[in-house]
């Protein structure tokens, strides 16, 4: 089973020293107040989710509070991996069990138990029997020194996607009743739209620092380039542009593309660009164009959709170069 190499921030042992206060007054393991434990751990989840941005640093203190102020024994954040293998993200407590879903080294075959029946359904599973299933007496075998009885699985979401299961062991057959089950996934859920929100925070710094990079590259081109949105609105315009036709972009947003067009060109030019404006495709062609003062000339023309990550397209880059004077 493999896990990441990178260590968790400096500062994540203080973050989780000041959530751990929520808990201060919880004792372990009282089976009457497990429903207040996982409610108090629900809150520091928040909390954690408040003060963190880190992946690393939100499943670590996740593993570690979970074990430190409710019953479970084990706790475990996995991913599966292509070749169905397990991949650890964060543990906390007897992880020593962990080494038995090494599968390859036991010479077993891949597990078809709970773990992977959450993976493929993701939907929760609760207090899951040790001893029922295929390959359990193997894996009973494993257990007992741990005396584990019970087991809580939850997925866990990100970028869109099934990315890792939750995983909580307990010593009580029983030990996730349905109101616990309610609490666990409410904080399953808060993790994943925490990761969610984070990669789309990352992603959204990516794009604006590929903008900016896009916006120095094509101000210093010699070809005129225009980068319209899916309405057909002019959002950029760089100076060769407004050199070549004598229009600014704010111009050219306001009056359209249908300036740069006049009585002498081709007529049915314009149900073309009109239609690759309002599809995935692309248009290349030799138009004869109109300058602002109403000079002509023959514009080679290109038109290029572009995508979001969903493959959606979202704008079209337009890159014009004049190949003579009309």
């Amino acid at each position: 089973m493999s896990r990441p190499s990178d260590d968790l921030p400096p500062n994540s042992n203080l973050l989780q020293r000041i959530l751990a206060r929520l808990f201060q007054n919880i004792n372990k393991p009282d089976p009457h107040s497990r429903l207040a434990q996982y409610f108090a751990l629900n809150k520091a989840v928040g909390q954690l989710i408040a003060h963190t941005n880190l992946e690393s640093a939100l499943l670590e203190s996740l593993c570690t509070l979970a074990v430190q102020n409710t019953s479970v024994a084990l706790a475990w954040v996995c991913h599966f991996e292509d070749d169905g293998s397990l991949s650890t993200l964060a543990d906390a407590g007897d992880t020593a069990y962990l080494d038995s879903f090494v599968e390859r080294q036991m010479g077993l075959p891949a597990d078809e138990g709970p773990l992977l029946r959450v993976w493929r359904e993701q939907s929760p599973l609760f207090n899951e029997p040790f001893t029922s299933g295929a390959l359990r007496h193997v894996w009973l075998q494993n257990i007992r020194p741990y005396q584990l009885s019970s087991i809580a699985i939850l997925p866990i979401h990100r970028d869109h996607k099934p990315w890792a299961l939750l995983v909580l062991y307990d010593r009580d057959p029983q030990a996730f009743p349905r109101d616990c089950q309610i609490v666990l996934e409410s904080i399953a859920r808060q993790v994943s739209e925490a990761l969610e929100d984070w990669v789309n925070i990352l992603r959204e710094r990516k794009q604006r620092e590929q903008q900016m990079l896009l916006g120095a590259t094509l101000g210093a081109a010699d070809e005129g380039v225009m980068l319209i949105d899916a309405h057909h609105r002019v959002l950029y315009a760089n100076p060769s542009f407004t050199r070549m036709t004598g229009y600014t972009l704010a111009e050219i947003a306001q009056q359209g593309l249908h300036q740069l067009l006049g009585p002498l060109t081709e007529t049915a030019v314009l149900p073309r660009i009109d239609a690759a404006l309002s599809s995935d495709g692309f248009f290349n062609e030799i138009i004869l164009g109109y300058r602002r003062d109403g000079q002509t000339f023959w514009n080679q023309l290109n038109i290029i959709p572009t995508h979001n990550y969903i493959e959606k397209t979202t704008h079209y880059l337009c890159i014009q170069r004049v190949v003579a004077d009309g």
